[in-house]
């Protein structure tokens, strides 16, 4: 039987924990929560108010079956057990029911698990069998699932009646991902524990979408009050209103929801609206069956670029389009438990650092599925660079792209029509359409293709310069942060490097000359000094997601190069990938030549003080090694080659 929207509304409303925790909460402002509680037609479970107030609701909800609530602990999570359980006793001294505590997470993410386990067991004990201790995780300052999963277990192990999301405190609070996680380790465990979402919980959809997972994982059976509860006080009046509503309309995921109109979505965007995970969701299933056109995209884009999306809306447009295809399971295509590590670029001029680091990390031991994208405005695409050599498949089937990582731990490919269509349909429209440098979209557009690669961590290299999207060093850095707090939220571990583009990184701008300087750098017949600072420091970036320190990393890299075993795995991926067998040694007897060439001089002599890196990215797009619009080919030969770097002496012509 489905369930209207009134339905649903009484339901989570019989969830919630009503909130307030300002610091210009008095007496009287906690007394008028307690009395919008008693007056609710449905009562919540709880009223969460801070330790200074927790008598009030102690008194005024006395009999009513509205749980007395306050915190300890909150919201920094410090690590002093002690401390921490003396608030505890103090609040059931108090007569409250319920105690939210904030776990040391701090302490957690340094490895001192047992002291957080030994936190938890003293705050249980200052409970005993008055209160119920509601252990709050703070969820959005992990770098994984894992370590969520394995906090949860912690607390739980601890003697945790419930376990919660987030203070609400930080930017990222409750998501889907970390409540899977958290739910997980209760069904594991078997314990009485039960789970509260907290933390962005502003709409009825995602209330509903949380109770949705807790029946899944646990049954429907399980979601009562006892066991499952929402913090998300803004909600309350959303629910009452629909409560109030005369007219009542059908609710479910059995149901057809009302359709949304792209331009609807378009419009509210335009206009500085926050979109729904819904509206995002309708939109990238238009961009994936056609139904929304490249005009509309283009749209949609340009309203992103001049109004932004706030870390949610840009957490569910990277979600939505990672869905709008197939997800990689890595462990069911037999790579086993090796670490699944990538990295990526927001694109430069001459940047040619993913063709060497690739093989790189992969000789030392971990595997590197890399999906890379073509190029966009005056920088270039690893796509298209790979292109240039004879018989690469740049984009293989899943089953292929799969077994060249297990037998040779990496492979470069473009997207395939599997993975993140969404994603590359508006890839290509943003290129043709001035909104390549919209920051959302660069954060969704490189995050969705990761997640759909099913990583176990990313590293991100963000340019800046005047060769990067990101000119501004200030702006760059507020994309690197951006990208990292929006991966967190999606669950996927990730560390960025912010890196210059004021020159060409090496000596090449142009696909095929490009491939060509890798090969020479991978065989070390010339190595750039600037490319080669860049790639080693993201190869230690790489191996440090899988807990290698920054010394032992620096050495495997530097042997790997040196002895040639990160050149022979680049040979060995051309030729699984269809290239040539033999074109480590024979790279240039493959690679097309540019059937005209010209020497360029400066006018006087003198030396580089700056570059116009932009200028010389857009020189080879003019040449037709770029593109103007996306069914456009390209030159692969055409580039400029022996580029000067900054520094370097320039001589008058003869």
């Amino acid at each position: 039987m489905s369930l209207t929207r009134k339905d649903w509304a009484h339901r989570v409303l019989s969830l919630i924990d009503l909130t307030s925790l300002n610091d210009a909460d008095d007496d009287a402002a906690i007394i008028a929560v307690c009395e919008k509680a008693l007056e609710s037609p449905v009562k919540p479970a709880g009223v969460c108010v801070g330790p200074r107030q927790a008598l009030v609701p102690v008194v005024v909800l006395r009999e009513s079956g509205i749980r007395a609530v306050t915190v300890a602990n909150f919201p920094e999570g410090k690590p002093n057990a002690s401390l921490a359980a003396f608030e505890v006793l103090r609040a059931v001294n108090d007569g409250v029911e319920e105690v939210d505590v904030v776990f040391p997470y701090a302490q957690w993410l340094k490895g001192k698990h047992d002291e957080c386990v030994e936190f938890v067991e003293a705050c249980k004990s200052a409970c005993g069998v008055l209160a119920k201790l509601k252990v709050i995780l703070e969820t959005g300052a992990f770098d994984s699932v894992e370590e969520i999963g394995a906090a949860a277990r912690a607390a739980i192990k601890g003697g945790a009646d419930f376990i919660k999301t987030s203070t609400g405190k930080i930017a990222v609070g409750a998501t889907p991902e970390a409540a899977e996680a958290m739910l997980g380790a209760i069904k594991e465990s078997g314990a009485a524990c039960g789970f509260k979402a907290s933390g962005g919980i502003r709409s009825l959809d995602d209330a509903v979408s949380y109770v949705r997972l807790a029946e899944r994982i646990m049954g429907a059976d399980w979601v009562t009050a006892e066991r499952f509860r929402i913090g998300a006080s803004s909600l309350m009046d959303e629910l009452l209103a629909i409560l109030a509503e005369p007219d009542d309309a059908v609710y479910g995921a059995d149901d057809v929801a009302p359709r949304i109109l792209p331009q609807e979505t378009i419009a509210k965007k335009r206009d500085g609206g926050e979109l729904s995970d819904a509206e995002i969701q309708a939109f990238v299933a238009g961009l994936t069956d056609g139904s929304v056109g490249d005009a509309q995209a283009a749209a949609f884009a340009m309203a992103v670029l001049f109004r932004d999306l706030s870390d949610a809306e840009c957490r569910a447009l990277t979600l939505a389009m990672r869905d709008s295809g197939e997800v990689l399971d890595w462990r069911a295509m037999g790579v086993g438990d090796e670490p699944i590590i990538d990295k990526h670029s927001t694109g430069g001029v001459g940047d040619k650092v993913s063709l060497i680091l690739a093989p790189l990390v992969a000789a030392c031991g971990v595997h590197v599925p890399m999906i890379s994208g073509r190029g966009l405005g005056h920088t270039g695409g690893t796509l298209d660079k790979l292109a240039s050599i004879p018989g690469y498949a740049v984009a293989p089937t899943p089953e292929t792209f799969a077994a060249v990582v297990r037998r040779v731990g990496c492979a470069v490919i473009g997207q395939t029509d599997a993975l993140a269509p969404a994603d590359r349909r508006l890839y290509a429209i943003r290129d043709v359409s001035a909104t390549v440098e919209s920051l959302p979209l660069i954060v969704a557009s490189i995050l969705s293709k990761k997640l759909a690669a099913g990583l176990d961590g990313l590293v991100l290299d963000v340019k800046t310069g005047s060769g990067a999207f990101m000119a501004d060093p200030a702006d760059a850095e507020a994309l690197a942060r951006r990208l990292v707090r929006v991966a967190k939220a999606a669950g996927l571990p990730t560390r960025a490097l912010v890196t210059d583009m004021g020159q060409v990184l090496g000596t090449t701008a142009g696909n095929a000359l490009e491939v060509a300087e890798a090969v020479a750098f991978l065989r070390a017949d010339h190595r750039d000094p600037r490319l080669e600072e860049v790639t080693l420091a993201l190869g230690v970036e790489m191996l440090g997601l899988v807990r290698i320190d920054a010394a032992t990393a620096s050495r495997k890299l530097r042997l790997a190069l040196d002895n040639g075993a990160a050149a022979e795995t680049f040979g060995r991926m051309v030729a699984a990938l269809g290239g040539p067998l033999d074109f480590l040694d024979n790279a240039n007897a493959y690679l097309e030549p540019a059937p005209v060439r010209l020497e360029v001089r400066a006018d006087g002599a003198g030396y580089v003080s700056a570059i116009d890196t932009r200028a010389l990215g857009l020189t080879v797009v003019d040449l037709g090694g770029g593109r103007t619009r996306p069914d456009q080919g390209i030159d692969f030969a055409v580039g400029l080659s022996d580029v000067s770097g900054v520094g370097d002496s320039a001589e008058a012509p003869l």
